[in-house]
């Protein structure tokens, strides 16, 4: 076992998360490998045994901050399925979308969480601009690697529910948010870096 792969392991430990989860992560992991030799849904150029910490640790740092136990949840271009995949494996019970503008890469997502077998799971190919049209409402929208813009604020503001939230995943930089009235909900850091979890409620996106 890579010593990336032993972190991620221990911080399932951490979380309370049961051995088998691990499993599902393997696979997971296989299946995007698998679909990154077709579509570039991460970057070739990266160490796989970097994804266990830089993206699947990464992706779940939420659950030391939110429980997402029967919340439905959208994430905003998904790409590789990050967050989102690694919450739904996580926390079975969370009903979540999956949004890419993209075709090949939502065609990717549909083969990887058909393979999975994840319910409760929606791939959509569209714009948020376009989604937002559905009138769907969500409790969390799920921002990881997204800088927001101010043409995303109004179809934020329509998809989720009162009393929802947008949740960016940051490094560094978030001077994007200062407008919304940003609160942080979580901060670490890592030798591949820092992260931090900001949390932007509706009613600031009005």
């Amino acid at each position: 076992m890579s010593p990336e792969k032993k972190e991620f392991a221990l911080f399932l430990q951490e979380l309370g998360l049961p051995a088998e989860v691990l499993k599902r992560f393997e696979a997971y992991h296989q299946l995007l490998e698998e679909q990154n030799r077709m579509v570039n849904l991460v970057s070739r150029a990266e160490d796989k045994e970097k994804w266990w910490t830089k993206h699947f640790l990464d992706s779940l740092l939420l659950l030391k901050c939110l429980g997402l136990t029967g919340k439905k949840a959208l994430d905003f271009g998904s790409g590789a399925g990050l967050p989102g995949i690694p919450l739904k494996l996580a926390v079975p019970e969370l009903r979540i979308t999956l949004l890419d503008s993209i075709g090949k890469k939502a065609r990717a997502l549909e083969a990887m969480t058909a393979e999975l077998q994840l319910d409760k799971v929606h791939v959509v190919n569209a714009r948020l601009e376009d989604h937002a049209l559905q009138g769907i409402g969500y409790d969390l929208i799920l921002c990881r690697a997204v800088k927001m813009e101010e043409r995303y604020r109004h179809p934020l503001y329509r998809l989720l529910n009162k009393g929802g939230k947008v949740i960016f995943y940051k490094a560094i930089q978030s001077s994007d948010l200062d407008e919304y009235q940003p609160r942080l909900l979580h901060s670490e850091q890592y030798p591949w870096g820092s992260r931090s979890l900001w949390e932007v409620a509706r009613k600031a996106l009005a």
